[in-house]
């Protein structure tokens, strides 16, 4: 998880300490498999929020524990608000919904990280266990060091 936030923060990732992350998984096969993951970060402290299709896959305990469900449009326009600080959008359903599209669209012109696969949320959310725990990991750039005898 350290050397994954590590990274991420020397690619220029900012990983939030606290907000709102929101997920979006349109592949009814995978949904389940990110409910642990939603679950994981609301322990750590973020506001979890999700889309209305993604919440019906998931158990009552777990919708109950979410900051919000919005229907994709409402996701759009806390995109678009500021509130979301991470974007989880997974649809891997052959033609992804117009909805789907225009929901990471908005992450990107809001310039929000934003992940597309169960592999890259997992360590995600260990990343984001590092730094809600632990300062920031600190990355050293070796551009600035004197490697003059390398």
């Amino acid at each position: 998880e350290t050397a994954y936030a590590k990274a991420q923060l020397a690619a220029g990732m900012e990983l939030p300490r606290e907000g709102g992350l929101l997920f979006s998984v349109g592949d009814l096969a995978q949904r389940a498999a990110f409910e642990p993951l939603a679950l994981k970060a609301v322990e750590l402290g973020y506001q979890v929020c999700v889309t209305s299709e993604t919440a019906m896959a998931w158990s009552m305990e777990t919708r109950e524990r979410l900051y919000r469900v919005w229907s994709v449009e409402e996701a759009i326009a806390c995109i678009r608000a500021g509130d979301v600080k991470l974007l989880i959008s997974i649809d891997t359903r052959e033609g992804s919904s117009q909805e789907a599209t225009s929901m990471r669209r908005a992450g990107l012109e809001a310039g929000l990280p934003y992940f597309t696969r169960l592999s890259n949320t997992r360590a995600l959310i260990g990343a984001l266990e590092v730094v809600s725990r632990d300062s920031l990991p600190s990355v050293n750039a070796l551009q600035g060091d004197n490697h003059s005898g390398v």
